[in-house]
């Protein structure tokens, strides 16, 4: 819903869209500046609230590894107007190009299934997971020539031999001008240099240790790890923004202790470290 706020100042009309009741009930009791939002229950492919070509941008955060290919397309292609556009970014998981160990970490324990660092591997939703991982290369709108191709390998062909054209409802709409661009922080550890597209973005921040701690225990796979570990605890950090090695905690406090011993840095909860996260953007036009 952030995004809708943000989107709203520069059009007539915005409309925040959720699966979740409890995020749009969320959404609307958070005073707003911005009185030119509606917010609707909804997914990418039930939009039936929305006139046909009424929409001239669709933008989707952080959300479109969700969404159901082809049939979002198809959707979205009714609802946009000609000269319209579709915008879809996400980012995966958070780095620190500061200290590369600790991101060598923080990645071993986020996909581990064998049990050697927790498995919170295993408590990630697939395939939505691997898609915003591969910062949504998997997420392909479609086009007249991708549509074509598809058509000859389910088709027979004319008996004159020719490819047989399709019609827009058969297409199930295509899209054009489809761009993609991503940033990925530089790694030294993995001989991996900067990379930033023309047109990408970059979203770092500046974090504590301890807010570092607090992030990635939004993650969905540490909600479904904590269900079933309700005995570890997360351990908290002193007044003093200190904390002493070891002891008790849950996985996440494991893995910053871990850290902590090849970065000394980390030893200290209120040490700032700058965070990046890589990211993905795909654009499209409707024709």
């Amino acid at each position: 819903m952030l995004v809708t706020r943000a989107l709203a100042p520069h059009f007539t009309h915005a409309t925040g869209i959720d699966p979740s009741e409890g995020m749009i009930s969320t959404a609307k009791s958070i005073p707003s500046e911005t009185p030119n939002i509606t917010y609707r229950t909804g997914t990418s492919t039930s939009l039936s609230f929305l006139p046909v070509e009424s929409v001239d941008i669709v933008l989707a955060g952080q959300a479109a590894h969700w969404f159901p290919q082809p049939s979002t397309f198809h959707h979205l292609h009714r609802l946009v107007r000609p000269g319209g556009a579709i915008a879809f970014f996400g980012y995966g998981d958070c780095e620190f190009p500061q200290y590369p160990e600790a991101t060598r970490i923080l990645r071993e324990y986020a996909y581990d299934e064998t049990g050697k660092r927790g498995n919170l591997g295993m408590y990630w939703s697939q395939p939505g997971r691997r898609i915003v991982q591969g910062l949504l290369r998997e997420v392909v709108p479609p086009t007249r020539t991708t549509q074509k191709y598809q058509a000859v390998e389910r088709r027979d062909e004319d008996v004159d031999g020719r490819e047989q054209e399709l019609g827009e409802d058969e297409s199930g709409g295509v899209w054009e001008d489809v761009q993609r661009s991503e940033y990925h922080p530089g790694c030294p550890l993995e001989g991996r240099a900067e990379r930033r597209d023309e047109g990408s973005f970059v979203l770092q921040k500046r974090m504590r240790v301890m807010d570092i701690k607090e992030y990635i225990r939004t993650w969905s796979a540490y909600h479904g790890w904590a269900s079933d570990h309700p005995g570890q605890k997360k351990r908290d950090d002193d007044d003093a923004q200190q904390r002493t090695l070891g002891g008790t905690g849950d996985i996440i406090d494991q893995m910053i202790d871990e850290i902590a011993l090849v970065e000394s840095d980390w030893m200290d909860a209120g040490h700032e470290v700058d965070v990046e996260w890589p990211t993905g953007l795909v654009l499209a036009t409707r024709k």
